[in-house]
């Protein structure tokens, strides 16, 4: 291939002298460029229709999903416009009955969205340039969580010392609320980045999250905070709790239950004198 392009340059130039060292540059050149070009459009056609398959896949299993759970809706006698995801897993453990121990090795019938993970976009332009500057850190996603948590860590600093230069900085100030809350943890942050993360690179997250919350005025930040964190469900909402009842005697008890994945426990407790 390099020698029928060195044959076209020789026919193309005209003369002898344009066959000398610096034309040999040209020539070199012309071949580099060609080749890194080239490279450089497959990787980008490949990623785009990469892409571009993901999207198509994830439509055409979201129309199967909707055809079957209308199908599904039709077998129960009920109304496919009104038949949600909870209907669904009661018709799977109807139709499909499992005593596997095992959640996920039984039947299931979920959303595409949930089954399938978030996968993500072309990462580079048509010249092969990426877009974004931590490109190649290899974890883009991380290190600009870290780069916007510490631009906000740095405006509450910001924000406090222009207090303090017009005498108005006061230590009495109100923190932020995460009683009830939880910080994300290592895979739910791992889910929202779209990236692996390490345990350290993790600790790492949650310990500047923890200086910008030791701050007096970290509070106009709460916004910011909140989005890593969870509200834990109060057990002691989803429990029953029955009524007083009395015995033949006249003496109240209280009668209570709980289970664990193998055993169930009962208790009555009776009022003493």
């Amino acid at each position: 291939c390099s020698r029928r392009l060195v044959g076209f340059l020789r026919s193309c130039c005209g003369c002898a002298m344009a066959m000398n060292a610096p034309t040999y540059v040209r020539m070199s050149t012309v071949m580099r460029s060609i080749c890194s070009s080239s490279s450089l459009h497959k990787k980008s056609m490949a990623a785009t229709f990469h892409a571009k398959y993901t999207e198509e896949f994830i439509k055409q299993q979201i129309e199967e999903f909707n055809i079957g759970k209308r199908h599904l809706a039709n077998m129960m006698g009920e109304d496919p416009e009104t038949f949600n995801q909870e209907d669904i897993d009661r018709a799977i453990r109807y139709l499909l009955p499992s005593g596997l121990f095992d959640k996920k090795a039984r039947p299931l019938m979920k959303h595409p969205l949930e089954v399938f993970p978030k996968q993500k976009a072309v990462q580079w332009g048509e010249d092969g340039r990426p877009f974004s500057y931590l490109f190649y850190t290899g974890k883009q996603s991380y290190y600009s969580l870290m780069h916007d948590t510490y631009e906000q860590f740095l405006n509450v600093q910001i924000y406090e010392d222009q207090l303090r230069a017009k005498g108005l900085f006061s230590l009495d100030t109100k923190p932020v609320n995460l009683v009830g809350s939880r910080w994300l943890i290592k895979e739910e942050l791992e889910e929202m980045l779209v990236e692996q993360i390490s345990h350290h690179d993790y600790m790492h997250f949650l310990q500047l999250l923890e200086r910008m919350l030791s701050l007096s005025y970290c509070s106009i930040k709460e916004d910011y905070v909140l989005k890593f964190r969870r509200k834990m469900e109060d057990q002691s909402k989803k429990q029953i709790i029955e009524p007083l009842q009395f015995d033949e005697n006249g003496v109240a008890f209280s009668k209570g239950e709980g289970h664990s994945c193998i055993t169930r426990r009962h208790a009555c407790q009776h009022e003493c004198d």
